[in-house]
């Protein structure tokens, strides 16, 4: 059953991949809607918490330097789950589609990525230190927005804002 798969853990499991290869924002909005339709609670907040604690460890475009192919030829996504099963930030024992644990699933993946190449770096020299995707809140976003602040120098904005109530209303005013 899916519920067998799709548990909180497992979605946990999902928000630390997306951080640790440079996901879009998209996965947010996928992500929290697929635990709400199953009937997992997951919020904005969530993301926010394992932002802070998982790494990115691939360089890929849009921002990157490398597409989906060459992260696969380093050694695919199940490269960058056994990096974040190895330091504590993936839940081992969550099932995967195949009936078998991430765990065993994982068990013969090398801990580290292999070293010619720089797709996926190493736990040591990541990217960046934390998850790319930031939840913001604030008068401008009460209920919280999600922006992908990966080469951000300055993480903090203040100043005056305009706000439009529509795309078009933003256009006409340009």
């Amino acid at each position: 059953m899916p519920s067998q798969i799709l548990t909180r853990k497992a979605f946990e499991n999902a928000i630390a991949v997306v951080m640790a290869v440079g996901g879009s924002t998209n996965a947010v909005l996928h992500l929290l809607a697929i635990a709400h339709t199953i009937g997992v609670a997951l919020t904005l907040d969530d993301f926010e918490t394992i932002r802070a604690k998982v790494p990115v460890l691939c360089d890929l475009k849009p921002s990157g330097r490398y597409v989906t192919v060459d992260l696969h030829r380093a050694g695919g996504i199940p490269q960058v789950m056994k990096m974040l099963l190895v330091h504590g930030l993936l839940h081992g024992e969550a099932l995967t589609i195949t009936g078998q644990t991430i765990a065993e699933l994982l068990a013969e993946v090398p801990d580290e990525p292999p070293n010619h190449q720089d797709v996926i770096r190493p736990w040591s020299q990541p990217l960046y230190a934390q998850g790319h995707l930031a939840i913001l809140k604030g008068n401008l976003a009460t209920e919280g927005a999600v922006a992908k602040i990966s080469g951000v120098k300055k993480p903090t904005i203040t100043g005056p804002a305009r706000v439009f109530e529509s795309e078009e209303d933003c256009l006409a005013r340009f």
